[in-house]
């Protein structure tokens, strides 16, 4: 035998050998079983959806010319957001007049992609300028990309485990997951939510019917981290590189922020929006063009389409435009001519959301203003809080929003970053000696980020929910630009033996790492790497995290079909649809105490709408401590009601399942 062949039969035989063992010992001694392996193809193919949904975006945006700027970075984020808004307009329609189903759903998504395909290579190429941001950032960019990529893989992995977050529950699921039972838009009159804007309720039933829920909270994922990249892109370009980290860092060390990203609300279309606006209105600053007017039209319009307090963004721009035209002496011809190409667009795609409310319930501003649809006189009134705090809250909102906001506290109801208050006022030392595009961005910046501070001033005065931090995201980019500008400032003073740009990136660091820190703390908490790898199955994640709220959505789905439940103190119904109506704005008993009058009406009525009522014990007392509006003997009306009926389940005390039917 020769030296090959002896080599051969040697390599074969430990070959097989090898083979053997291995294959005896892994079918006996298995790593992973079928969950595994299907709930990480699960995750495989939520996240593949989502980004087929964004390809298609980004390259409608691109074939729409959306953002001319040299900068990849702000090109990718503005053509990806001008796509979203397009697609999403385009579904209402075609969702109200056709229908909307997966099937329908897969057939869009594969004709987009085939139309689209030069428009998504061309897009995709812009992502190349990604590879260079790395080696040309410093030491402080280094570390901060680094804590803030720590908080994008964590928000990331929340994103792709079942929802549990309590406004998506409440609407912003809820709402998508309504059009595709019924198979079309729709009004919802058990959703007085239904009238706000919807331009991402919409991209959500898309990406719900392509992939489930996950599909639709990772695309809101992917909407934040485009919009920081967008954010880091502008800041990068109109003043250094250092800034734009520092920008970015300033939106990021806020823990609501971090928290927003994977929970499946608007919040961060709205600053996705806002910074694209932002963007295309600089370009028209430094170039005059009325192109990059009509896209900062649109973007604002989209702004307002996401969420009604965003159009503070719309009215900012709009003084803007006013005040570059008088500055520059143009004539009356010349400004109310940019006015018309800055309003036209954004009124344009606004104006959907007003018609949809008009043909359902008059009202183009439902739920607000005057009665219409389900919103009677009584639950305007109901629905009304009043004012937060007291002027000095107000006049220093500034301060008080980052002092007194806290995560789903009462009042501001969100925790924003010291790193805006901190660094921000300084961004215009040494105005002078900078460039045209730094100081045009600078002025940019500080005139939206001023008139959006005096507009949520101003609205913070006329209702106890319109103080509310997140509901004015929109102009936070704005604010993010003034802190990356102040932090260049301060770095550029020199002090003798005193390195100041050390001793701020230093702090700038430390907060990040803080957030990164609660946010691990969090994440660990909930524990979504359970089920995102199998060894949890769903409903043991959301039992973990809801606890007997959950349970009793189980016992609510396991009644028989024609069942249908009032929820009473719970406005969550995403879990129990389409069997439940839910208490929206915690006001139906004292709805049908006012309507009906006498408790054994309200039964009567009841019984003539429902099978069972599910009733949300801790809910109501929560109320009873602190809303003065129900009396005394409001309350021992409904345990009287309530005594009466019979009790099929208790739910650890929280929750009670009534039977209504004698």
């Amino acid at each position: 035998m020769s030296r090959q062949w002896y080599r051969w039969v040697v390599f074969s035989a430990a070959l097989c050998w090898l083979s053997l063992v291995f294959g005896f010992y892994y079918a006996g001694h298995k790593p992973f079983s079928l969950e595994n392996i299907s709930q990480l193809g699960r995750n495989l193919f939520v996240l593949l959806v989502s980004l087929a949904v964004v390809l298609v975006a980004g390259g409608l945006g691109r074939h729409l010319r959306a953002g001319c700027w040299a900068n990849p970075l702000i090109r990718v984020s503005m053509q990806a957001a001008a796509g979203m808004g397009c697609i999403s307009i385009g579904w209402l329609v075609l969702g109200t007049v056709v229908g909307i189903n997966p099937l329908l759903c897969w057939v869009v998504l594969v004709l987009l992609a085939l139309l689209l395909r030069r428009g998504i290579y061309e897009w995709l190429s812009d992502w190349r300028a990604c590879v260079h941001v790395w080696f040309s950032s410093g030491k402080l960019g280094k570390l901060l990309a680094l804590e803030i990529g720590g908080m994008l893989v964590l928000s990331l992995l929340m994103s792709l485990a079942p929802p549990i977050t309590f406004d998506s529950l409440v609407y912003h699921l809820t709402i998508p997951q309504e059009y595709l039972l019924r198979g079309r838009v729709h009004y919802m009159p058990e959703l007085m939510f239904w009238g706000m804007p919807q331009v991402v309720e919409i991209i959500y039933t898309w990406l719900m019917g392509l992939g489930g829920a996950s599909a639709a909270t990772v695309t809101g994922w992917i909407a934040g981290a485009l919009a920081l990249l967008g954010l880091f892109g502008y800041v990068t370009e109109s003043i250094s590189h250092a800034a734009g980290w520092v920008a970015v860092a300033a939106l990021l060390s806020g823990y609501s922020f971090v928290v927003l990203l994977p929970s499946g609300y608007v919040e961060w279309f709205t600053v996705w929006f806002g910074v694209a606006g932002l963007a295309s209105l600089g370009d028209w600053y430094l170039k005059s063009g009325r192109r990059e007017l009509i896209w900062a039209g649109v973007f604002s319009g989209l702004a307002a389409g996401t969420k009604y307090t965003a159009g503070a963004l719309t009215l900012a721009m709009m003084v803007v435009v006013m005040a570059v035209n008088l500055r520059r002496g143009h004539g009356k011809s010349r400004l109310w001519s940019d006015l018309a190409h800055y309003l036209l667009p954004a009124v344009f795609v606004f104006s959907p959301w007003l018609i949809k409310n008009a043909v359902a319930v008059i009202n183009p501003v439902y739920p607000f203003f005057f009665p219409s649809g389900s919103m009677d006189a009584l639950r305007l009134r109901y629905y009304h809080l009043p004012a937060w705090g007291d002027w000095a809250t107000a006049l220093l909102l500034p301060v008080t929003a980052t002092v007194e906001g806290f995560e789903g506290a009462p009042g501001f109801s969100a925790s924003i970053s010291p790193l805006l208050l901190a660094l921000s006022p300084f961004a215009f030392l040494g105005y002078k000696n900078k460039s045209r595009e730094q100081r045009a961005g600078l002025r940019l910046s500080g005139s939206i980020g001023l008139i959006g501070l005096l507009v949520w001033m101003f609205a913070s005065r006329l209702s106890g929910f319109l103080i509310q931090s997140r509901l004015y995201f929109v102009v936070f980019p704005a604010i993010a630009v003034l802190a990356g500008a102040g932090f260049q400032a301060l770095a550029s003073v020199r002090l003798p033996g005193l390195r100041l740009r050390r001793i701020i990136g230093t702090m700038i660091a430390l907060s990040m790492g803080l957030t990164l820190i609660q946010y691990s703390n969090e994440t660990v908490r909930r524990h979504p790497l359970g089920v995102l790898v199998g060894v949890q199955s769903q409903e043991q994640y959301l039992e973990q995290n809801l606890g007997w709220y959950f349970l009793a959505m189980q016992a609510i789905r396991a009644l028989p079909d024609q069942s249908r439940v009032l929820l009473l103190w719970e406005p969550r119904s995403y879990y129990c649809q389409p069997k439940c109506v839910p208490d929206e704005i915690l006001d139906r008993w004292h709805r049908d105490l006012a309507s009906f009058a006498r408790p054994e009406v309200i039964l009567q009525d009841w019984r003539a709408n429902f099978t069972h009522i599910l009733y949300y014990r801790m809910g109501a007392e929560f109320v009873r401590a602190d809303d003065p509006r129900y009396t005394t003997s409001d309350w021992l009306a409904l345990e009287d009601l309530l005594a009466h009926l019979p009790a099929l389940q208790d739910f650890g005390g929280a929750y009670q399942l009534y039977a209504l039917q004698p």
